[in-house]
């Protein structure tokens, strides 16, 4: 999809990958509805977005993910505002297993009804005119992992709503691609001092010595995998960016698959 000219809302997309991805889209031609919790630097990017690629191109609003009323609102405000929707990020996410059923709320439930928004906004089935859903899962999402298994778990969770969503009955009804990009440890809030906040000491420990082990990288590198997912990625792709290497694609067997051989 060429982004110029396309509405994206972006949860989580006032800090961190959100807040590149927000970038890139606008420097690519869209129009961007940012959805964060974190008031402070909502203004900042609307603010300095608005200075640098028109204030009618992007548009801030405080509101929580994990509250029902308040992402059904954005999808609202997000239409009435830019007068259509094409692109939907499911970008927000937190790493705290010591938290881990706000983490379960924002990671996986919020990513359900983000993706479940955007199909009754955009679907064809439903008068739109199709689009596109990226959600953001992780490179923890295809490996197991110890020090914050809850976690990983939510992010195998993105994987697997993902592909399921892709499967040509949803695609042929709503003509809503669904595309997912898995990063890797990445410098972000998210991942420094990850270590504590997990379920208990031994465990952050662990967290910390896991995530150390991993090949680290900048966030524009992720931003460059995002915005290639955008443009050229086919339905149903995963896509990992790690340790700012090329990024690549997935392919994971379907069960009938394994089950053959």
């Amino acid at each position: 999809m060429d982004p110029s000219g396309k509405v994206a809302l972006v949860t989580g997309g006032a800090v961190g990958i959100g807040r590149m991805y927000c970038k890139e889209l606008l420097k690519a031609g869209a129009k961007v509805f940012i959805f964060d919790i974190n008031e402070t630097e909502g203004d900042k990017c609307q603010k300095e977005f608005g200075e640098e690629f028109g204030e009618d191109h992007v548009f801030f609003l405080k509101g929580d993910v994990t509250s029902k009323e308040q992402l059904e609102g954005a999808f609202k405000q997000a239409m009435e505002k830019f007068k259509g929707l094409d692109i939907v990020v499911n970008n927000a996410g937190v790493m705290n297993d010591g938290l881990w059923e706000k983490e379960i709320a924002i990671n996986v439930t919020a990513v359900c009804r983000g993706t479940i928004l955007a199909m009754q906004h955009m679907g064809k089935d439903q008068g739109g005119n199709g689009g596109l859903v990226v959600n953001i899962a992780s490179i923890l999402g295809l490996r197991q992992f110890a020090g914050c298994p809850v976690y990983a778990a939510t992010k195998h969770a993105v994987i697997g709503l993902s592909r399921s969503y892709a499967e040509p009955f949803h695609y042929n009804n709503t003509g809503v691609r669904v595309v997912t990009i898995c990063p890797g440890v990445t410098d972000t809030d998210l991942i420094s001092g990850a270590g504590g906040r997990q379920m208990s000491n031994n465990m952050g420990d662990h967290c910390a010595a896991e995530l150390n082990a991993l090949p680290k990288q900048p966030v524009d590198f992720v931003a460059k995998a995002f915005i290639h997912l955008v443009r050229e990625g086919h339905n149903g792709v995963i896509v990992v960016q790690e340790g700012g290497e090329p990024f690549y694609e997935v392919n994971i067997p379907h069960y009938s698959e394994l089950k053959s051989k």
